[in-house]
């Protein structure tokens, strides 16, 4: 919303400041002519010619200066126009799809859920027979990626028609350390530590928050190939907590570091990719962390993977 209004006054000021530089030069170059006339006048009169040729020479000249004043105020009124009209077509579509997205992932998510729901109960009778549990945890699994990937979409939609902020005091560490139990209780292959010499708390959306914590673990586990292992450590430096998510994946390399914040932009070729995903995850990172005025940076791990840094002010109480 703030992105439209914005776009809007700027036209408004790009249009007034051409129409007056318009009629700024159109008032310049009658000066202009009136100055020549007055001039070539006096000169004639001193040599005795008559003036009714200059005299008749000005008119025309008057009249291609106003004509031509009107056609560029009028093509530059018209291209507005056109402008202003293309835009309002955009966002018109804009919109449709958003409502549209709103719409389709709001459907997706009651059923999802009752599958769920109904997969979890038929779970707990099944401990006697391996085959068919294995096949219901499977099932499972992937019933909780695909409600990862509507929530993902729904939150990817709200940040950018309004996201409701509730910012409170967090303390990260609790966060953290519940959201590293969560991700393990639903992936087992996946090994994480959490170091942290700092207990200070920050003023954070609780959501958001918990949307960064799972979204860096989740992209560690995504892009580790046999070595599904993540370090994650915390520490503090004058007003400022540092929270580092340390993996030992693929790496990311210089060219697309700047890249992966970028809506739907996945790392490499989608035929040969490997991992599954949307493209969204780190997106939805980064506008979390500049909404609250942070800052995140990537950085090459040792031997290899990649360092995910967030740096959140401190909460002064």
């Amino acid at each position: 919303m703030k992105f439209r209004s914005s776009y809007k006054i700027i036209v408004i000021i790009v249009s007034a400041y051409m129409l007056l530089a318009i009629v700024w030069w159109t008032v310049l170059l009658l000066q202009q002519n009136d100055m020549i006339l007055d001039l070539s006048t006096e000169l004639r009169q001193k040599a005795g010619i008559l003036v009714g040729f200059d005299e008749a020479k000005s008119e025309r000249q008057y009249r291609m200066i106003y004509s031509e004043s009107i056609v560029f105020g009028l093509a530059l009124l018209t291209g507005m126009y056109l402008l202003y009209r293309s835009y309002k077509k955009e966002l018109l579509i804009q919109t449709n799809k958003s409502n549209f997205l709103l719409s389709i992932t709001h459907e997706l998510k009651t059923p999802i859920t009752a599958i769920k729901l109904f997969l979890q109960t038929v779970n707990k009778r099944m401990k006697g027979d391996p085959s068919l549990s294995n096949i219901n945890d499977q099932a499972l699994a992937e019933t909780d990626r695909l409600e990862n990937i509507i929530n993902k979409l729904l939150t990817a939609n709200k940040l950018e028609t309004a996201f409701d902020y509730v910012k409170e005091a967090l303390d990260p560490n609790h966060i953290i350390s519940q959201r590293i139990d969560q991700f393990l209780w639903r992936k087992k292959d996946m090994q994480i530590s959490y170091e942290s010499t700092d207990d200070a708390i920050i003023f954070f959306d609780q959501s958001a928050f918990t949307s960064i914590v799972d979204n860096l673990i989740e992209n560690a586990y995504k892009y580790s190939s046999d070595r599904k292992q993540l370090n994650i450590k915390r520490w503090s430096e004058q007003s400022y907590t540092f929270i580092s998510f340390n993996d030992l994946g693929v790496g990311i390399p210089d060219s697309e570091k700047r890249q992966v914040f970028q809506k739907f932009y996945r790392i490499g070729d989608e035929e040969t990719r490997n991992s599954k995903g949307t493209g969204l995850g780190l997106y939805i990172v980064k506008q979390f962390v500049d909404h609250h005025k942070a800052n995140i940076k990537i950085k090459d791990n040792h031997p290899s993977g990649s360092q995910f840094i967030l740096q959140i002010k401190k909460h002064e109480t």
